[in-house]
């Protein structure tokens, strides 16, 4: 991955050196495909088009501990909610909107719970109603295995 030799895992904004790069190589999320994964340094990331247009590409690290506090959302979902990156349900939008309980502009990424799974919230380029929730798998123990 085009990274830059003094990379660190965790949870950042996409270095300019892999925004060149992957832009050049038609692999940025953009407009159309706002969420791409990719492989850095044997480590999976999301990474996600931000509302502020190209020069806003996040990486979300899918191993890195969610970053600032996490709240549970687990009430504003569907009972059958599965787990795994996905746009936001509607009826979580409705639902965490009424409390201005969603990202927006100002503060385009919240992270939360949802039935012990830890999610990021990216607000998307569409607006209000365009969030992804970025899942971040817990790993499997041994009797899950």
């Amino acid at each position: 991955m085009a990274v830059p030799e003094d990379f660190s895992h965790g949870t950042q904004p996409a270095p300019d050196m892999m925004r060149s790069k992957l832009g050049r190589w038609g692999l940025l999320p953009d407009a159309a495909q706002w969420v791409k994964t990719y492989d850095i340094r044997g480590e999976g990331y999301t990474g996600v088009l931000g509302p502020r247009g190209p020069n806003d590409v996040q990486l979300i690290h899918l191993r890195s501990p969610a970053v600032g506090d996490t709240f549970d959302v687990s009430f504003a979902v569907p009972k059958d909610f599965s787990h795994r990156t996905q746009l936001a349900p509607d009826m979580m939008l409705s639902t965490l909107g009424k409390w201005d309980f969603l990202p927006v502009a100002e503060y385009p990424v919240m992270n939360y719970e949802i039935g012990g799974e830890r999610y990021t919230a990216m607000l998307g380029p569409g607006g209000p109603n365009d969030v992804q929730l970025i899942h971040h798998p817990r790993p499997a123990l041994l009797g899950e295995v």
